[in-house]
């Protein structure tokens, strides 16, 4: 059995239609199949089928989204880019996420004991709320601001992949 993929367009004076529809073909008769009725053979087969095809679809998403973010700028001030089309608009954000040096955490670890596990978690995820409280703090104890001034220097931005949604679809 193969998965045939047929993709019609409509064209009209003012809208696109796109029409995409999945159908199986059963390549000895042409017949369309009907999933429903398939033991689980085979449609252990069809859900692997489905899943390659997911695969595919993915890389190819991936691959456009990639060439997305190379036609655009990223921003000075914000994390967001509204990007308008003929197609409608597309919302793209670019995402940080924090990171630790694991020895500078140990070495304030040694200075904070426990209130150090009030700040990350056991494998060394920060908490972010339980950090900007600390950072804030002035502390009148030594060993505390020079354990503020290492996690600072802990600190590592590290830009995660862009996420691109649909906020409008003209089509």
């Amino acid at each position: 059995m193969r998965v045939q993929i047929e993709q019609t367009q409509e064209l009209e004076l003012q809208n696109k239609q796109e029409e995409i529809s999945f159908e199986l073909i059963n390549p000895a008769t042409g017949e369309i199949i009907d999933v429903e009725n398939l033991d689980i053979d085979n449609l252990h087969y069809q859900w692997h089928i489905a899943r390659e095809l997911q695969k595919k679809l993915k890389n190819f998403m991936d691959r456009v989204e990639a060439l997305l973010i190379t036609k655009i700028e990223q921003p000075v001030n914000t994390n967001t880019v509204h990007l308008e089309t003929q197609y409608g608009k597309l919302k793209i954000q670019f995402k940080e996420s924090e990171k630790y040096d694991e020895e500078k955490i140990n070495e304030a670890g040694i200075l904070l004991g426990d209130k150090l596990y009030e700040l990350f978690k056991i494998e060394y995820k920060p908490r972010k709320k339980e950090l900007k409280k600390f950072f804030a703090t002035n502390f009148s104890e030594k060993f505390l601001e020079e354990a503020k001034r290492i996690l600072r220097e802990a600190k590592q931005t590290v830009s995660s992949k862009p996420s691109i949604s649909e906020e409008k679809w003209n089509g």
